[in-house]
């Protein structure tokens, strides 16, 4: 399954390449959202729900959560533990651990913040 998700995920780069090209004009002395991104939980949560990373969605949404439900995502906690994240197929959910979770929501909160700086959203 990790073949499928392969053009997605270098499409996601892509586009986290232009930011970040345009992140370190604006901080030289070195903030690199490339970085955060590759090898990060964020991105491998978009790996695991099968979704491509969307910096406008980011830009507009200080939560994970938030910009989960922004890109049409569902989430839902398990009573057994782990969320669900429902896709955007009918009967399509992913399975995610809490823990695993938390740690994406506290790089998100970094992601979010370097995305509306790049794009221009920031509070």
């Amino acid at each position: 399954m990790e073949n499928d998700n392969a053009p997605m995920v270098s499409t996601d780069l892509q586009v986290v390449r232009v930011l970040d090209e345009k992140l370190k004009s604006r901080h030289p002395e070195g903030v690199s959202l490339m970085r955060t991104l590759e090898g990060g939980k964020v991105l491998e949560l978009h790996r695991q729900i099968c979704l491509a990373f969307n910096p406008s969605a980011c830009a507009r949404a200080e939560e994970l959560t938030g910009y989960l439900w922004k890109v049409g995502r569902v989430l839902s906690l398990e009573p057994v533990g782990g969320i669900t994240v429902r896709g955007g197929m009918p009967d399509e959910t992913f399975n995610i651990g809490r823990t695993f979770f938390r740690e994406a929501e506290a790089e998100y909160r970094m992601i979010h913040r370097m995305v509306a700086e790049v794009l221009g959203k920031s509070e």
